[in-house]
């Protein structure tokens, strides 16, 4: 019975109380094992909310961060723009003449930038100017007059946070007259005979050597090519060769080219072998120079009239016009009584009308009176007939001896004397030009500028005009001066040239001599003059005149660099013309295509003997107002706080 409900116990699942106990026991390691499972899912919970916390927090921190840093990165921005700004402003004073006086850099303005104010933007010179060679560059070897400048700049936004940085700047402005040829665009030389240049070429074109006796002393640089042959022939001249004289001053001929040697490596390769590196091209990487104007705007306006509606600061501190310390303005549309414009004392011969003349003196000091004037600015109009350009000659005579003249007995100083033509609408050529009756020719038209008188000059002095330009005789040949001359073009008239010899008009040939040969032409005797040169060129170019074999001309009408107007043929072989200065050629000719000329024998040449003028590798004997190119950069920089 008992064994029975044994059975029946364990049947149906009852137990003893030892071993109810023991299942009891097992129930409370299962419950513990929970508890602990419930602790470590609340501590991961703890724990992510701390790293969530922890991210939140540092995404915070890094936002807060972030936005200092982007606030920071503005005013830093805003100060390095300012200091960009006087940069820029130091550059455009530098082309004036190559000096930043204390009003221009009182002068420099903090740009407009919305949402920040300037406090500080200050430009400070580092000692005097000094003149020192450049080692490096485009423009290595030659020198410039260099300023060392700290420009401090200090911006504040709206939320009161600060920028500054303080930049080490180096003014360069290199003068444009230490070259012996610098031409704007493609160059052709074309000489027939042996031609030798004594300075340092360059020109921003491709450089055509045509030539058949040519040689260079110094450095030939061009951005472009160097070719043997002409530019428009693509023929060379003569056998004779083109030499360069290496560093140690021998003659080495060059045997290559752009052509026949594309790749730069091998170019400079031959170059350094040969020559020193003193034949430069785009092999390596020169640059061209140019004078520092806005974009669109000429060259040509170096000569132009200043234009106070239209003339921003660059125009205005590059153009001659601006610099000018006497301002010579010629109204041709507007006549007077030669006695009312000479005080009652003309010069000899003067015509009865005049234009109206009027001096300015726009830096300061006073105007000569009108008898002074009138000597020393003394007006023709027709005075003789032009046959390059076909068409009489109003000629603007400046007697550079009554200049000087003027300037001995009054202490006034002239050095850059600007003259500018005002034209009138041609309505009644009787009137309106009042030695033109239509009779004689069709230009009622025609002023130039001539410089007469000048062996011995007042002291340095630059002379221009936007129309062409004779100068007659011997120049600056008597106690040497820096000068320089400009003009749309410039021709040389010999110190026996007599205005009353050339009355050669194609429609009446009676007026005079039409063949150069003929005894009643002028015939020019040896003459020398001493000055730097700016021209216009027709493109092509540097000593090409039709006598010379092959010589082509470009498709503009353009010839050489100079005019003339005498028969040359009469020392025996030729008569010299001697010309010592700096030969820049930047622009076309705008007023004169082709003044002077060959036709109908209008010339026979001398034998040019034309040189640099090494005096101008000399700081401190430039002409006044002579043009540089400038380059302001950075030399240091750092954040200031």
């Amino acid at each position: 019975m008992e064994l029975r409900m044994q059975l029946s116990d364990r049947r149906l699942g009852r137990r003893r109380p030892r071993e109810a106990g023991l299942y009891r026991r097992q129930r409370s390691h299962v419950d513990g094992e929970g508890g602990i499972a419930l602790f470590t899912t609340l501590l991961v919970i703890v724990l992510a909310a701390v790293v969530i916390a922890a991210a939140v927090e540092a995404s915070m921190s890094v936002t807060r961060t972030a936005t200092a840093d982007y606030f920071g990165t503005r005013v830093f921005y805003a100060a390095e723009a300012g200091a960009e700004a006087a940069l820029s402003q130091i550059e455009t004073a530098l082309q004036n003449d190559g000096v930043v006086d204390s009003t221009e850099l009182a002068d420099i303005v903090a740009p407009a930038l919305d949402g920040f104010t300037f406090e500080e933007l200050a430009v400070v010179k580092d000692g005097p100017q000094i003149t020192e060679t450049l080692s490096d560059g485009p423009f290595s070897g030659m020198y410039s007059l260099t300023q060392n400048f700290t420009i401090t700049s200090r911006v504040t936004d709206r939320m009161n946070n600060h920028g500054a940085v303080v930049l080490g700047a180096k003014g360069q402005a290199i003068p444009i007259f230490q070259f012996a040829i610098f031409f704007e665009g493609n160059l052709e030389d074309y000489a027939g005979s042996r031609k030798d240049h004594l300075g340092r070429v360059h020109t921003n074109g491709d450089f055509f050597l045509a030539a058949s006796d040519l040689h260079f002393h110094s450095l030939v640089t061009t951005p472009g090519e160097i070719h043997r042959d002409g530019m428009f022939s693509h023929q060379a001249l003569g056998d004779i060769g083109i030499w360069i004289k290496d560093k140690s001053g021998n003659d080495v001929q060059l045997t290559f080219d752009s052509e026949d040697t594309p790749d730069p490596d091998q170019f400079k390769a031959k170059s350094h072998t040969d020559f020193d590196d003193r034949l430069r091209t785009a092999a390596y990487a020169v640059d061209s120079l140019r004078l520092p104007l806005p974009a669109g705007v000429l060259p040509h306006a170096l000569v132009e009239p200043r234009d106070p509606a239209t003339d921003g600061p660059a125009e205005r501190a590059v153009k001659f016009a601006w610099k000018a310390d006497m301002h010579v303005t010629v109204d041709l549309g507007t006549h007077q009584d030669k006695n009312a414009v000479c005080g009652g004392s003309p010069p000899a011969g003067a015509p009865s009308l005049l234009p109206t003349i009027t001096i300015e003196r726009p830096l300061g000091g006073a105007s000569p009176d009108d008898v002074t004037k009138c000597q020393i600015f003394d007006f023709r109009w027709e005075q003789w007939y032009d046959n390059g350009h076909e068409g009489w000659l109003d000629v603007m005579n400046i007697d550079v001896a009554q200049l000087m003249s003027w300037i001995n007995n009054t202490g006034e100083t002239a050095e850059i004397i600007y003259v500018e033509f005002k034209e009138a609408p041609v309505t009644n050529p009787g009137t309106t030009d009042p030695h033109n009756d239509g009779t004689r020719n069709d230009d009622i038209y025609f002023p130039v500028l001539r410089l007469r008188n000048g062996a011995q000059l007042p002291g340095p002095l630059t002379v221009g005009s936007e129309y062409p330009m004779w100068i007659q005789g011997d120049y600056n040949t008597i106690n040497w001066q820096p000068a320089s001359v400009f003009a749309d073009r410039i021709g040389t008239l010999s110190n026996t040239w007599d205005d009353a010899d050339a009355q050669t008009d194609y429609n009446n040939p009676s007026l005079g001599c039409r063949d150069a040969g003929d005894s009643r032409c002028n015939r020019a005797t040896h003459t020398d003059q001493y000055a730097a040169v700016i021209t216009g060129v027709g493109e092509g170019n540097v000593g090409c005149y039709h006598e010379d074999p092959g010589c082509s001309l470009p498709p503009n009408g353009g010839t050489g660099w100079w005019r003339l107007a005498e028969n040359w043929n009469v020392c025996g072989s030729r008569c010299v013309m001697k010309i010592v200065g700096s030969f820049v050629a930047l622009y076309a000719p705008q007023r004169a295509d082709s003044m002077g000329g060959t036709g109908n024998g209008a010339y026979v040449r001398p034998v040019r003997d034309w040189s640099f003028d090494n005096r101008f590798e000399f700081a401190d004997s430039l002409p006044p107002g002579t043009p540089v190119v400038g380059q302001v950069f950075r030399a240091a920089f750092r954040e200031s706080y």
